[in-house]
């Protein structure tokens, strides 16, 4: 299984020391992605998937949007 890396910035992204690594860019990964940045750490972020949001989707419906676990529906 390959996975994705998400860097949080560029320098980040050209080096292999990082301060913190989160796995997963579900909700939870890329808000603890947001705290530890703010915090001032470089830090990297591996997913597994093919997209982020974990199980959280993002759906337009007539004018509206719906937003749900992708289990769910």
């Amino acid at each position: 299984m390959s996975s994705r890396t998400i860097s949080s910035n560029k320098q980040a992204s050209q080096s292999t020391d990082f301060d913190a690594v989160v796995v997963g860019a579900g909700f939870s990964g890329l808000y603890m992605l947001h705290r530890l940045r703010e915090a001032g750490l470089s830090v990297r972020v591996y997913e597994a998937g093919d997209d982020i949001g974990g199980h959280v989707v993002l759906e337009s419906l007539s004018r509206s949007t719906l937003q749900h676990r992708k289990h769910l529906l």
